[in-house]
C-alpha cells in the first residue's frame, strides 16, 4: 500500500490523500480526506502563522488573518459592552507572545505607541473621534489572570511554542520581519531598548538549544542562565567566580547562578569536538539568519588568523624542552624555576633527559613515563610566548576564519592551536565550512600563512588540478626573506617569470609568476609575487622600503589590475553614489583587516579566567565569538532601520550590547 497527499487546506486544517491498495492482480484508489489537527488545537493555529511567514506575510499580518477558532467561554465579560473583543485580546497576546515581549505592561504601552498595529490586531477607533481604544496595563493583567482560564493560556503558550519551533527548524527570525526602514517624516529612527532586547531574545533562542552542557533533567539551574553569566563577566571584566557574585546582586530574577566550579566541571565535560560541533550548528543558525536579511547574495572574502590570548596559569613558562632539560643555560631563572616547580607539582621527575618529542608525544615503552607525558597539563601543549607590540607575554593561541564583510562579518571557524601547529590543516577545515555556509570569493591570510604546505593546498595557475587541491584564490602578505626581497622587491632575475617589472608601468609594479619555495619537509610550493607601493606612499624612492609584497595562487595580475585586486577600487574614480559606496566597501585585501578589529570586539565578550584547562579556554573564545556574531546581526538590523545598511561603523556599542545579554534576557526554555 502507498499514500499520496493530494492537497492541504491550512484554514480548515485539513489534508486530501490517495491509498493505493492492492489486493492479488486488484488494485483500488481510496481518496480520504482527514484533519491533521483541529481547528482550534494550537497545532491548527501554528500552521497557518507558519504557512503565512513562508509566504512572504510579516509576523502581524499572518497573526491578523489567522483563524482563532471561538471555543472557549467568556459568560461574564460579554456581558460588559465596554470589554474588548474576545478574539482581538485573543490575537493580541499571541502577537505579543510570538514577539518576546517580556511583560504585559510592554502590551499595553506597545499598542499605545503603535496604533495602526492595533488596529490590525482588531482594535477600534473611540465613538465619534480618530482615536484607537487600547487597552490600559490593568486591562491587560485582568484579561490574563481572570478572563484567560488556564485553557486559553495553555492554547496561547503552546502555539506560540509550536511557531517559535518551526522558526529553530527554519532558521527564521520573527522579529525582524516586524521592523521597516521608517518613513523619511517618522522622528525617530532608532530601534527603541525593547526591541534591541527581543531581537537578542529571539537570537538566544536559536542560540540555546545549540549550546547545551548535557545536564540531567534535575539540574536546577537553566542553560541560559550560564551564558547571562558570561556575559555579565564579559562587560565587568570578572571570572566566573567573583562575577558570579556581582551578577547575582545586580540581576532582578530569582535564578541565582551557578557556582565558578560548576561552570567549569560542566565545561569540563565537554570534549573540543564536541564544543566545534555546537558552534558550528550556532554559526548555521547565525548565517541563516544573517542572509534572511539580505546578506552574503554575492560572493564574500574569507579571512583567516590568529590571535592570541594572555595566560595566568601556573606553568605557562614551561615547555617540553625545559622538562627534558631544566638545566638550559638558554632559559630564564623565571622560566628553569617554573619548571622544576611543575616537575615537582606534576610528578615529571622520570622525564627529565628524555627527548622533548617523546615526551610530547608519550612515546614511551616505560609505562611510567608514558603515563607521566600523558599527565602534563594542556598548558604546556597549548601557551607559548609571543611579542604584542613591545611586550612578551605568554598566550594561548587560536586560529579563526570570519567571513570578511565589511558591515556584518561573522566569525565561522575557531579553534585553538598546539605547539607545532600545522596551519594548512585548520585552513582546509575552515574554507570548507565557509563554502557550506555563503559563497566565497577569495581567501585572505596573514605572513603567517605563507608556507609551503599551505601553498601546496591551492591549486595554482595550469598545474594539473588534484583531488587534495582547493580550486581558491587565495592572497597573503608574505615575509620579505632574502630571497622574497630579491625576486619581488630588488627584481634580481632567477625567482621566477616576470608579468611586469617597476619600470615598465606607472605605479611601480613588480609581479613575479611561478616563484617557488622549498621546504625540506614538505617540497617545493609555488605562488605568484606581487609588490605595490605602501599605501600612503605616492611616489616610490626606496623600491625595498617603501613598497610591500604579497603572495598569490592567482595568474591573472598585471600592472592595470594589481591595485585594484589588492586595495580595491578608488571610490573617486567612480561616477554613481551607489558605485562609490560599493567601492568603500570592497578594499580587496585591505578587508582582512576585519577579522583583526573582529578579534579586538571578540574579546570585549571574553570573561577573565585563570583557568589552564584547554576546554574552557576554548569555550571562552567560542561563547565570546558567538556573542560577536549576534551583536553584528543586531547592529545590523539597527542600521537597516535607520537606512545607513551599508554604514561600516557599529551604531550599537559592544559594552552595551554585553549588558543586554547579562540583565534584559528572559528566561529560553
Amino acid at each position: 500500500m502507498s499514500t499520496l497527499i493530494d492537497s492541504v487546506d491550512v484554514d480548515s486544517c485539513k489534508f486530501s490523500y490517495t491509498e493505493t491498495q492492492v489486493d492479488g492482480t486488484e488494485t483500488r484508489h481510496v481518496h480520504t480526506t482527514d484533519d491533521y489537527a483541529e481547528p482550534s488545537d494550537p497545532i491548527g493555529v501554528a500552521n497557518q502563522v507558519t504557512t503565512q511567514l513562508e509566504d512572504g506575510e510579516t509576523l502581524l499580518d499572518a497573526v491578523r488573518q489567522t483563524q482563532l477558532y471561538q471555543e472557549f467561554d467568556d459568560p461574564y465579560w460579554n456581558d460588559h459592552p465596554k470589554v474588548y473583543d474576545f478574539q482581538t485580546m485573543l490575537r493580541t497576546f499571541l502577537y505579543a507572545e510570538l514577539r518576546g515581549f517580556a511583560h504585559r505592561s510592554h502590551i499595553s504601552e506597545f499598542l499605545d505607541d503603535n496604533t495602526n498595529t492595533a488596529l490590525d490586531l482588531g482594535f477600534e477607533f473611540e465613538d465619534g473621534t480618530l482615536e484607537v481604544r487600547t487597552p490600559h496595563q490593568t486591562v491587560v493583567n485582568e484579561c490574563w489572570n481572570d478572563r484567560f482560564n488556564g485553557d486559553v493560556q495553555e492554547y496561547i503558550t503552546e502555539t506560540v511554542s509550536h511557531v517559535h519551533a518551526w522558526a529553530l527548524e527554519n532558521r527564521k527570525l520573527l522579529e525582524a520581519s516586524e521592523l521597516e526602514v521608517p518613513n523619511e517624516d517618522d522622528e525617530d529612527d532608532d530601534l527603541s531598548k525593547d526591541e534591541i532586547r527581543r531581537i537578542m531574545n529571539e537570537l538566544m533562542r536559536h542560540i540555546c538549544p545549540n549550546l547545551s552542557f548535557d545536564r540531567d533533567e534535575t539540574s536546577i539551574h537553566s542553560d541560559n542562565i550560564f551564558f547571562e553569566v558570561l556575559a555579565h563577566c564579559a562587560f565587568s571584566g570578572s571570572s566566573v567566580y567573583g562575577g558570579g557574585e556581582t551578577f547575582e546582586w545586580m540581576k532582578i530574577s530569582d535564578d541565582a547562578p551557578p557556582s565558578g566550579r560548576t561552570f567549569h566541571d560542566h565545561i569540563k565535560d565537554l570534549s573540543l569536538g564536541e564544543q566545534i560541533e555546537m558552534f558550528d550548528n550556532v554559526v548555521e543558525s547565525q548565517i541563516e539568519t544573517a542572509r534572511d536579511m539580505g546578506l552574503y547574495e554575492k560572493a564574500v572574502p574569507l579571512a583567516i588568523d590568529t590571535t592570541t590570548v594572555k595566560s595566568d596559569a601556573f606553568g605557562k613558562r614551561v615547555t617540553f624542552k625545559s622538562i627534558a632539560d631544566p638545566e638550559d643555560s638558554d632559559w630564564s631563572k623565571s622560566k628553569r624555576r617554573e619548571t622544576y616547580a611543575a616537575i615537582e607539582k606534576w610528578g615529571l621527575e622520570c622525564l627529565v633527559g628524555e627527548d622533548p618529542e617523546d615526551i610530547r608525544n608519550a612515546d614511551f615503552d616505560d609505562q611510567e613515563k608514558r603515563e607521566a607525558a600523558k599527565s602534563i597539563p594542556a598548558v604546556v601543549r597549548y601557551v607559548r610566548g609571543t611579542k604584542s607590540g613591545d611586550e612578551f607575554l605568554y598566550a594561548w593561541e587560536f586560529a579563526a576564519a570570519c567571513i570578511a564583510h565589511p558591515v556584518c562579518p561573522q566569525f565561522i571557524g575557531m579553534k585553538p592551536l598546539g605547539g607545532k601547529a600545522e596551519f594548512e590543516n585548520h585552513v582546509r577545515e575552515f574554507v570548507e565550512r565557509a563554502q557550506e555556509l555563503v559563497p566565497i570569493s577569495d581567501v585572505y591570510m596573514d605572513a603567517a600563512y605563507a608556507q609551503v604546505p599551505v601553498f601546496q593546498s591551492f591549486h595554482y595557475g595550469n598545474q594539473f588540478r588534484t583531488n587534495d587541491t582547493m580550486n581558491m584564490p587565495y592572497v597573503m602578505n608574505i615575509t620579505e626573506n632574502d630571497r622574497v626581497e630579491d625576486a619581488a622587491l630588488k627584481e634580481n632575475p632567477g625567482g621566477g617569470k616576470f608579468v611586469t617589472r617597476m619600470d615598465e608601468n606607472d605605479d611601480d609594479i613588480t609581479i613575479i609568476n611561478e616563484f617557488r619555495q622549498y621546504s625540506q619537509e614538505h617540497g617545493y610550493g609555488t605562488t605568484s609575487l606581487v609588490a605595490l607601493p605602501k599605501r600612503g606612499v605616492d611616489e616610490v624612492e626606496d623600491p625595498i622600503t617603501d613598497r610591500v609584497a604579497f603572495c598569490t595562487n592567482r595568474t591573472d595580475f598585471d600592472a592595470a589590475n594589481a591595485r585594484t585586486l589588492l586595495q580595491g577600487p578608488d571610490p573617486s574614480m567612480c561616477e554613481s553614489e551607489a558605485a562609490k559606496r560599493q567601492a568603500r566597501l570592497d578594499r580587496g585585501y585591505g578587508n582582512r583587516w576585519v577579522i583583526e578589529n573582529g578579534f579586538q570586539k571578540v574579546k570585549d565578550f571574553l570573561a577573565f579566567t585563570k583557568s589552564g584547562h584547554p576546554g574552557v579556554r576554548l569555550f571562552y573564545m567560542l561563547y565570546a565569538s558567538i556573542m560577536f556574531n549576534c551583536w553584528m546581526l543586531v547592529d545590523r538590523t539597527i542600521k537597516e532601520r535607520k537606512g545607513i545598511k551599508y554604514e561600516s561603523e557599529p551604531q550599537l556599542k559592544a559594552k552595551v550590547f554585553a549588558v543586554i545579554v547579562a540583565n534584559y534576557l528572559r528566561p529560553i526554555g
